[in-house]
């Protein structure tokens, strides 16, 4: 492919009712031009450029401004975020902005939406394009009036002549930009003059969503559409031997029983029919050899790769100190189960589902109906990484192909819980080494564990790796990572193996703080390069926790920081033990992710991952006997409750850097805050997840 300039990546068009089309295009991560593409039915027409396209701008003559979303909302704002980006350099009315939700479509780039990258990708080529239109429509305008383009400016979807006070809507101006060519790029804006971006505007959706208009995938209906819900083998990688379905066919509102390739759906007028006739089903699996895993023998494999791995290492002449940290399996629990719906035709397919990934979503339902797919995007009632997956959207075409109707396959909790990709259990080994002044000449970190191993996401030795590496400068550093292959299914978990990895290097770091009587801030700052971003959010979290000052009595303290894509966090958890039970008061938080979008959705996503980070502490496991997840609800895998929620405050460091994410970064440093907070208060560390009463005695 050849390469493009910055004055390829925008293009300008327009619609056959007029509307000014702006489109942009990024080179690095448009397909390859080898990549095969099945033609897609379109729904609802999009205007086609002139060449593939990433993002969709259109201004039609009523003035309305819409912007073509390609990323999935799933509660983090991206929607909200990436229309302020494009109206401040537009100098747009705010009230007529509107977004709309791209389908699944290979020709514009990437659109899974996962590792909080939304707004980092697209910051700039967002002001860019916005700035091509304004641009444009201020020339359009001063050719009009006979006046130099220099002396009108743009404001709120308007251009003004300064000399004469002179205006025209931007809806007025539409037709004669078809005419006007820019000469050169445009100036974007001074950031002391931003209007929209570093403000919290209420979220464009905000409304529909809590009017109860907004549309999820649970949601979706449609004309003869029925209810599916799926007996799966209860054993990872079992199969269906064969099945009895005399009762289930006479439950009252059951339609059919098929099989499909992932085990046997129960098709209803009703979920809850459905759900009745599945109960009365009478299945036979074959388990297969995964009955051999259980949660103690997968942990005896991470054991035995260790013990290998570690076998030769040695001290050098130092004083040493070793440590053993785990974590177990974890489910996503999102609020919102999966779901999806399916309509499968001789000429094509439509699935309406909610997804991180459309894009594979479309391409592995291909592969199982043999006809041309088009994927429409609703809202997520969550993600957190398990809608990376497309295993539900494959069952929901199978079913529908298979009684040739519309289909919604309905996910209960249990499913949810039994059927997930987890994330993926570690053990860490660690070691430390300083010589008789104190000096850290020795520093080890390895993981093992297995990698990821779904259908559409797989990772081997590198995802392990993510965070792996110590920030502190230490002299004699090393990290391995152990890939260990475990056949039970596993995929990306909010902030991914991230949060292991803080867990182990930010709880080792304390207790070497200790052992060498170091404050754990003060050596924190001391052994981080002066350039190192992650000090600015130390000492923010230091100077708004009072760290220097005594902690309320019955208390701990502890402090922990990673970053994660470019976002540097520091967390300061104020907590105290009673009943051997752990309450935290109050967390400090202090990010630095760049310029800032919208301020209230930063604070917001740090407070959801502080929920997220301690549930994995407190509450949440996984465990594996005979093959198969022991867990089933909210009631064996509990999550944090509302009387549980520490007091919260966040804190954002001025940055004029282009903007990183948030969705994910604050899940690392919560739980070793927690961590280090327990051992300041009671002397015990914890080096596993969750706590348990026992090791608070």
């Amino acid at each position: 492919m050849a390469t493009l300039t910055r004055r390829d990546f925008l293009k300008v068009s327009f619609t056959a009712a007029g509307a000014l089309l702006i489109t942009s295009y990024l080179d690095a991560c448009a397909p390859s031009e080898a990549t095969e593409v099945v033609p897609a039915r379109t729904s609802t027409p999009i205007p086609e450029p002139v060449f593939k396209a990433n993002l969709f701008i259109r201004i039609d003559k009523d003035g309305i401004v819409t912007l073509t979303i390609h990323r999935s909302e799933m509660g983090q704002g991206v929607r909200t975020s990436l229309a302020m980006i494009l109206a401040e350099e537009l100098e747009a009315d705010w009230s007529k902005v509107r977004v709309e939700q791209s389908p699944a479509n290979t020709a514009i780039g990437s659109q899974t939406t996962g590792g909080s990258g939304s707004i980092a990708d697209h910051y700039s080529i967002l002001r860019e394009a916005g700035a091509t239109a304004r641009d444009m429509l201020i020339l359009a305008a001063a050719q009009m009036w006979g006046v130099a383009p220099e002396e009108c400016r743009a404001e709120q979807s308007t251009v003004i002549h300064a000399a004469t006070n002179k205006k025209l809507s931007y809806g007025e101006l539409v037709t004669a930009a078809k005419d006007v060519r820019l000469t050169k790029s445009p100036q974007l804006k001074d950031p002391k003059d931003f209007r929209f971006i570093g403000t919290s505007l209420p979220r464009i959706d905000d409304l529909e969503i809590v009017t109860g208009k907004a549309i999820y995938g649970s949601d979706v209906r449609l004309p003869g559409m029925l209810y599916a819900v799926m007996a799966r083998c209860p054993v990872f990688g079992g199969k269906l031997i064969n099945f009895e379905a005399d009762k289930t066919r006479s439950t009252r509102s059951v339609r059919d029983v098929v099989q499909v390739s992932n085990g046997v759906a129960v098709i209803a007028e009703n979920t809850w029919a459905a759900i009745q006739g599945r109960n009365a089903l009478q299945v036979k699996w074959d388990e297969g050899t995964n009955t051999k895993y259980s949660s103690q023998s997968i942990r005896q494999e991470l054991v035995d790769a260790m013990d290998k791995a570690i076998a030769n290492e040695s001290t050098q002449s130092l004083t040493t100190i070793d440590a053993i940290y785990e974590t177990p399996y974890l489910a996503h629990a999102a609020m919102a189960p999966v779901s999806c719906v399916a309509h499968v035709r001789a000429d094509g397919c439509d699935i309406w589902v909610g997804t991180q990934n459309p894009q594979d979503v479309q391409q592995f339902v291909q592969r199982v109906v043999k006809v041309p797919t088009e994927v429409h995007v609703t809202l997520l009632g969550g993600g957190f990484g398990r809608m990376l997956e497309v295993d539900y959207a494959m069952e929901a075409a199978e079913i529908s192909q298979a009684i040739g109707v519309p289909v919604q396959v309905a996910w209960t909790r249990d499913d949810d819980i039994q059927h997930d990709f987890y994330r993926q259990p570690t053990y860490h080994w660690m070691r430390a080494g300083w010589d008789t002044d104190g000096n850290l000449g020795l520093w080890r970190h390895y993981i093992a564990g297995p990698g990821l191993n779904g259908i559409a996401y797989r990772a081997g030795r590198e995802v392990l790796e993510e965070g792996l590496v110590s920030p502190y400068n230490i002299s004699g550093r090393a990290v391995q990572a152990l890939l260990v292959n475990i056949p039970l299914p596993t995929g990306p978990w909010r902030a991914v193996m991230s949060g292991p990895n803080a867990l182990a290097n930010e709880c080792f770091f304390d207790e070497v703080a200790t052992a060498l009587k170091k404050d754990p801030y003060q050596f924190r700052m001391e052994l981080l390069d002066e350039n190192n971003e992650l000090r600015s959010v130390l000492q923010l979290a230091a100077e708004k926790s009072n760290w220097d000052t005594p902690v309320t009595a019955g208390r701990g303290r502890g402090i922990a920081c990673h970053n994660y894509h470019g976002t540097s966090v520091a967390m300061v958890a104020e907590i105290s033990v009673e009943n051997s039970a752990v309450r935290i008061h109050k967390v400090v938080c202090a990010i630095n992710c760049g310029r800032v979008i919208h301020p209230d959705m930063v604070a917001q996503q740090m407070e959801g991952s502080i929920v997220f980070g301690l549930t994995s502490l407190l509450k949440s496991e996984i465990t594996i006997e005979n093959g198969r997840v022991q867990q089933s609800s909210f009631l064996d895998y509990p999550i944090l409750q509302m009387n549980e929620m520490p007091e919260v405050e966040v804190y954002i460091v001025p940055n004029d850097r282009e903007p990183t994410g948030t969705g994910e970064m604050g899940v690392p440093p919560i739980v070793p805050a927690v961590v280090n907070a327990i051992f300041a208060l009671t002397g015990k560390r914890i080096r596993h997840t969750p706590i348990r009463p026992a090791d608070l005695q």
